[in-house]
């Protein structure tokens, strides 16, 4: 029998059409007939040329369907490409997010997102560069410059929307507060008295960093030594006002500090001692017995002990105990000293305090001390003692 589709001749159990694929229906099969041979002539020009659209559409769909398959494999690389770079730029590694948009830029040239994540990624490393040398010139202690890149890096950053702003801000931030920190930790080795050291901490305050927070320690225990040596200088002279006034000023930045509190209460007993008992302190030291006054003017003070060492900020620190060893109290015990490097050679002289400031006959009191800005102290040695009798 023959196909009611194409003509062609099939089984008598077929079910589908072997030369055009279609299902055949019994009913509509044609059975066969007895053909002139005209007819049969124009059977077999049927079935040599059945295939040619058949062909034709299968080609058109094959080349629709390639064709849509490739650029579905395109969108995927593309989008593959701009999420990788994003993440690879939201961390901040734009120097490796710039090849990957590029390529994915090689795949869809006119991809506006590309583009745009491109030029971020470019400024962003941009503006690494410009950190990096900032650090390097902070490595040689050039501040100015740092500060220059700093600034310039913080105006680029600026430009920047998020969240590859944020991104780029915060490290810009970072390195920002790391040169601010350095440059104070540099300038407060020169710094001699409380108004040149308070500014250092107004430079740290608005930074949240742990950072910070130790080099504002650092600073404060550098005001309050200067204050002390400030204040120690007036009570040389008995000018009680001024001390507690230096001590004050000091305890506005830290107002905690427990040297401060304790010889600010050391002062005031003094000054209310002194006024009370000039009179009485003199008279007594008048009638004092010379061998016991010889021996308190001149053999008060045993050192117990003392340790010096570098501490990890750069100083050289040096610390200590004394006795007084005199049958009256004393006060005001200044332990002078000498700092020398590894050849022997005097690099610094400096002086300290005992406290608590006032020493009984057979109490031990303690001192510490350290000298900024000479990293090359490897010794010292306690030049000498002063106190006074009361």
């Amino acid at each position: 029998m023959f196909c009611n589709h194409c003509g062609g001749e099939i089984a008598e159990s077929g079910r589908f059409c072997p030369h055009c694929g279609q299902e055949v229906s019994k009913s509509n099969v044609k059975p066969p007939l007895v053909e002139t041979k005209p007819a049969t002539a124009n059977v077999q020009k049927q079935r040599k040329l059945w295939w040619m659209p058949v062909t034709a559409t299968l080609v058109a769909v094959l080349a629709v369907g390639g064709t849509f398959i490739y650029e579905k494999k395109v969108d995927a690389s593309v989008t593959a490409y701009l999420k990788q770079g994003e993440a690879l730029a939201m961390e901040g590694k734009f120097h490796e997010a710039i090849p990957v948009f590029e390529k994915g830029l090689s795949l869809r040239s006119e991809h506006r997102t590309l583009h745009a994540d491109l030029e971020w990624a470019k400024q962003g490393q941009k503006i690494v560069d410009q950190l990096e040398a900032a650090n390097e010139q902070l490595k040689q202690k050039q501040y100015g410059k740092a500060q220059s890149l700093i600034e310039q890096a913080t105006k680029d950053a600026g430009a920047l929307h998020a969240p590859l702003g944020e991104v780029i801000q915060k490290r810009v931030t970072h390195q920002k507060n790391t040169v601010t920190i350095a440059q104070v930790k540099h300038e407060m080795a020169n710094k001699k008295t409380i108004e040149e050291v308070a500014p250092l901490l107004s430079k740290l305050q608005s930074i949240d960093d742990p950072s910070a927070k130790e080099a504002t320690v650092e600073v404060q225990t550098k005001l309050v030594e200067v204050a002390l040596a400030k204040a120690s200088d007036y009570l040389k002279d008995k000018q009680f006002s001024s001390a507690l006034s230096t001590v004050d000023q000091a305890l506005s930045y830290d107002a905690t500090n427990s040297k401060l509190l304790a010889y600010k209460k050391d002062v005031t007993k003094q000054q209310e001692e002194f006024e009370q008992q000039q009179q009485s302190r003199l008279e007594q030291a008048m009638l004092a017995a010379a061998k016991e006054d010889e021996k308190n003017r001149t053999n008060a003070v045993e050192v117990l002990s003392s340790n010096g060492s570098l501490s990890e900020w750069g100083g050289y620190s040096i610390t200590g105990e004394v006795k007084n060893i005199a049958t009256r109290m004393i006060s005001m015990v200044e332990v002078f000293y000498s700092v020398y490097d590894a050849s022997g050679q005097e690099i610094d002289q400096g002086s300290t305090y005992v406290y608590p400031f006032y020493l009984e006959p057979g109490e031990i009191g303690i001192f510490d001390s350290t000298v900024y800005g000479n990293e090359d102290g490897k010794s010292f040695k306690i030049t000498n003692v002063t106190w006074y009798i009361e």
